[in-house]
């Protein structure tokens, strides 16, 4: 707690920092040698001063700007991450409660999905916390995605999780390459390769590997 309290104070006087008359004036572009300046003292040496002082500030307001964005990112996962606790308390409350046999049955079903995905935000967080503000951090990741046991349906489900991630890279102003695919009778893909580059995109898909599942309707 004291943790998310510190950043949330960090954020605020952050905000103020990068709102201050100071920072917004002295990060605009300084005058080009050969442009009319209104004082007619400024000499080479004041021009060497005036100069080196704006892009000393202009990268002190690029470091704050940094940071803001960072914490943003931090405090939006943990803001999530409050509201699914409290979804969860809620559907054990109507556990306990035993009135209704079938509104008990989807609160069971919710809380097990709400758990999930609260230890994958848990991740993230963690993730985010140790190594968001690194710079060595890849900036692109390869995806590959396959068809499983299932057949033609396996197929149209990986032209299903390939039109999701196209959809959150494009959410994510994240740059796609198809890089390979292997398209199957029905229209599917039995497999199918892609590039993701842009920012943060290693600590959003890192946790992504594995095998994904789903029970529908069959299309075949």
């Amino acid at each position: 707690m004291e943790g998310k309290e510190t950043r949330s104070e960090e954020y605020k006087e952050l905000l103020k920092q990068l709102s201050g008359p100071e920072i917004i004036s002295n990060t605009q572009t300084p005058v080009k040698r050969g442009e009319e300046r209104s004082s007619s003292s400024w000499d080479k040496g004041d021009e060497s001063k005036d100069s080196s002082s704006s892009f000393a500030d202009a990268r002190t307001f690029e470091e704050l700007l940094k940071r803001k964005n960072f914490l943003e990112k931090i405090i939006k996962k943990e803001k999530e991450l409050q509201e699914l606790e409290e979804k969860i308390e809620e559907n054990e409350g109507i556990l306990k409660s035993k009135e209704d046999p079938e509104l008990s049955s989807l609160a069971e079903s919710e809380i097990f999905q709400l758990k999930e995905r609260r230890n994958k935000l848990e991740e993230e967080i963690k993730i985010f916390l140790s190594e968001g503000e690194r710079e060595d951090l890849p900036k692109s990741v390869i995806v590959e995605i396959r068809a499983g046991a299932g057949g033609q349906e396996a197929s149209l489900f990986v032209t299903d999780l390939f039109r999701m991630y196209s959809k959150y890279a494009q959410s994510q102003n994240w740059r796609q390459k198809l890089l390979d695919s292997r398209a199957s009778e029905r229209g599917g893909f039995k497999e199918i390769v892609f590039d993701l580059t842009g920012n943060e995109v290693f600590q959003n898909i890192i946790n992504e590997a594995g095998v994904h599942r789903v029970q529908r309707i069959p299309q075949t």
